[in-house]
């Protein structure tokens, strides 16, 4: 009796061929999983870990094609709040593939009176020939962690939720990035977002917008097209909506739901400091609790049709342009509003200061309130008194450039009668004119030196 009982007890221990893998890879402690097999040729993986150290990581990998039902944790640590706990899903890093896993839950320390552990869920299960889903197909599912360092996948169809609390890199995303042409359809919450990136697919769909829940900090956000509702308790560094190919500047990516932050601030290495750039169309709200930072812009390729609400009165520090995509007829057709103030008419609003900032649509033309001196309300001439070395400012509210062939752009005019020319020759005959070449006379000063559509 007692050699049989000794040979069931091995057969138990023996994986199941073709069953995931869960081993610990770094660490020290003891390590007890149950791997199970489910409805619908999937499994069920439950992991509970005693750490003996302030760290470990546990690796799953598969042996054959692997779907992963659920996954529940039960970890704990010698101290509390100083352990901190690695599940690392490699998709390939065993002789099969993970083509999916649906639900991840922390189940706490699982033992009564212990100290949990901080979980850290690294996933990687990218790959151009397989499943690569994290979530159920069709949409659902729910993954928890204290934090993710990495998520690496085909298609987001679950619900990605951090486990807040007291220690510092809690409820952080490091980055997801969904490649091979998936998308993301599930809610995400965190404390920051470092990037959420899908390569060549969308955020949301039309019609079915996400949730983007962002508490704490920061936020960078890319995708061909953005359908969802955005609240940022930070500051967005990178919100690019690139469209299909934006190489060839194609004006098909979209923007709709809504977006509130707290300001759009140039991010580290952005080229021209474009803090938003959307090739096509806003859709889409966006609120600023704060600012557009001065060394900042907000680029819409072809048409605003949502509105931009600045809450503080200085808040238009940076540039916002519509129209920055060549060959398109912008619109602007949503409004713009700085502390409550309407900026109108649109293309050509007759307020200024509000941060130094400006709203401009492309190609930019000649702003009026802000040239020294300045138009009248109705685009009136300035009329400038007799002065010695007079500068004239005229002020664009994005870069311009000298067409060959169009002629000189600005002239200026004498007043009849305001110069006696004592039998000299006067600037043009009959006329009191005279035109000049950009470089004479007169500063053409564009409102920022970064290379826009002019």
């Amino acid at each position: 009796m007692i050699r049989i009982a000794i040979c069931i007890l091995c057969v138990l221990v023996v994986p199941v061929l073709g069953e995931p893998q869960v081993v610990r890879t770094q660490g020290a402690g003891t390590l007890i999983e149950v791997v199970t097999p489910v409805p619908g040729g999937k499994w069920d993986i439950d992991i509970d870990f005693e750490a003996t150290s302030t760290s470990f990581v546990v690796t799953v990998t598969a042996d054959d094609d692997d779907d992963i039902r659920n996954v529940q944790i039960t970890a704990r640590g010698p101290a509390a709040g100083a352990t901190t706990g690695t599940i690392v899903f490699d998709g390939d890093g065993g002789t099969g593939f993970i083509q999916s896993i649906e639900e991840i839950e922390f189940l706490g320390a699982g033992t009564m009176g212990a100290d949990p552990a901080r979980i850290v869920v690294n996933i990687n299960i990218a790959s151009e020939t397989d499943t690569g889903r994290v979530g159920v197909a069709g949409g659902g599912g729910r993954l928890e962690a204290h934090r993710f360092s990495q998520i690496i996948c085909n298609e987001i169809t679950a619900d990605i939720e951090v486990i807040e609390d007291n220690i510092t890199s809690s409820g952080t995303i490091n980055s997801i990035e969904i490649r091979n042409g998936g998308s993301l359809t599930g809610n995400v919450s965190a404390r920051s977002i470092g990037i959420l990136n899908v390569v060549d697919g969308d955020i949301g769909a039309s019609g079915a917008l996400v949730d983007i829940d962002v508490t704490a900090g920061d936020a960078a956000i890319q995708a061909e097209s953005i359908y969802a509702n955005i609240d940022v308790a930070g500051d967005i560094t990178v919100f690019n909506v690139r469209g299909t190919n934006p190489s060839a500047n194609v004006p098909d990516g979209v923007f709709d739901g809504t977006l509130v932050c707290d300001r759009f601030d140039q991010p580290s290495g952005s080229p021209f400091g474009l803090a938003m750039a959307i090739w096509g169309d806003l859709l889409g709200d966006i609120t600023i609790r704060d600012e557009v930072n001065g060394d900042t812009s907000l680029a819409i390729g072809r048409t605003m049709d949502g509105d931009i609400t600045l809450d503080e009165a200085d808040g238009l520090e940076g540039q916002v342009i519509i129209g920055w995509l060549s060959a398109q007829t912008p619109a602007w057709n949503g409004g713009v509003t700085v502390d409550s103030v309407a900026l109108s008419p649109k293309g050509a609003y007759t307020q200024t200061g509000l941060g130094g900032g400006a709203v401009t649509l492309a190609p930019h033309g000649l702003h009026f309130q802000d040239c020294d001196p300045a138009y009248t309300a109705g685009g009136g001439y300035p009329v400038i008194t007799a002065t010695t070395d007079r500068e004239i400012d005229l002020v664009h509210y994005g870069q311009v450039q000298l067409v060959g062939g169009t002629g000189i752009p600005y002239r200026v005019d004498e007043l009849p009668g305001a110069h006696n020319c004592s039998g000299s020759p006067c600037f043009e005959e009959g006329g009191h004119r005279r035109d000049f070449e950009l470089d004479v006379g007169v500063r053409v000063r564009p409102h920022r030196d970064h290379p826009r559509r002019c």
